[in-house]
């Protein structure tokens, strides 16, 4: 097969010129020169070029990552050496879709495929057409029932379970629920006094936190931290008014914490400390 030199008119061709030499020859639509990067369209060319050179059937068509290009230009480069192509192919830089070099690819092919007189009749679309088949997915193996293991079952442990109860007959049933009914309702209300003793123990410690808040509110800012917390304390732990004095009493609550209303803003908004 013929050298071509680097002085070829074919290196000279346009990108235009390229463009409807590659799409008429191989049927196609390219648009750019840089879609010939996959390395398909060479195989077809060096196909149509020395037909039975390369397996059309191992070539992907539609390739786009680098892997499934790389495979073409495998398949490229071994046809090559049937065909006795003394030509390297630059793998690296035409799978990167660079323009100028896909272009000096193409227009070395064009060189070739002008050297020589390429198969008369040379039908494109049904050579692409050799792809392989898919493959048919093996059958899905079928799921085999669970098995769980045998309840230890009464029978098999000699004893019988007791028998339910009998339902109630209608008309004794509606008994029944007339007589809850009137056990609720002959249940005694809660006792006044327990309320009262509550209502009694909420509202003691409420007004704790009222005289503390009305203390706090009015102090001396001189006060130092542990005199404020002396007086808080006695706050908290003062006795009702009704409970003997304790021994050991702190400091009483000074009359300044009474204010003329006796009402706190907190207990007046509603919110606690």
């Amino acid at each position: 097969m013929a050298r071509v030199g680097s002085m070829d008119a074919a290196y000279f061709v346009g990108r235009r010129e390229l463009l409807e030499w590659l799409n008429s020859t191989l049927a196609l639509k390219l648009r750019k020169v840089e879609e010939t990067a996959n390395g398909a369209v060479a195989c077809q060319l060096m196909d149509c070029i020395a037909p039975g050179t390369v397996a059309l059937s191992r070539v992907n068509f539609d390739a786009r990552s680098e892997y499934d290009m790389i495979n073409n230009y495998k398949l490229l480069q071994a046809a090559f050496q049937k065909a006795g192509v003394d030509k390297p192919i630059e793998v690296n830089k035409l799978v990167r879709a660079k323009y100028q070099d896909n272009l000096e690819f193409m227009q070395w092919f064009k060189a070739l495929y002008d050297s020589r007189n390429p198969v008369d009749g040379y039908d494109p679309t049904a050579a692409r057409k050799q792809r392989p088949a898919p493959a048919a997915k093996p059958p899905k193996p079928r799921k085999q029932p669970a098995r769980h293991p045998k309840k230890h079952s009464a029978a098999n442990s000699g004893t019988l379970p007791p028998p339910p109860p009998p339902p109630l007959p209608s008309g004794q049933q509606h008994t029944r629920k007339q007589q809850q009914q009137k056990t609720r309702r002959q249940e005694p209300p809660p006792d006044e006094e327990d309320l009262e003793a509550l209502e009694a123990e909420r509202d003691f410690y409420f007004n704790k936190l009222r005289d503390i808040e009305r203390f706090l509110q009015s102090r001396d800012r001189a006060l130092s931290a542990d005199v404020l917390a002396d007086r808080v304390f006695a706050i908290l732990y003062e006795k009702r008014r009704d409970d003997p004095p304790p021994t050991d009493a702190l400091s009483p609550v000074p009359e300044a914490l009474d204010d003329e209303s006796g009402t706190s803003p907190l207990a007046e908004s509603g919110t606690l400390l």
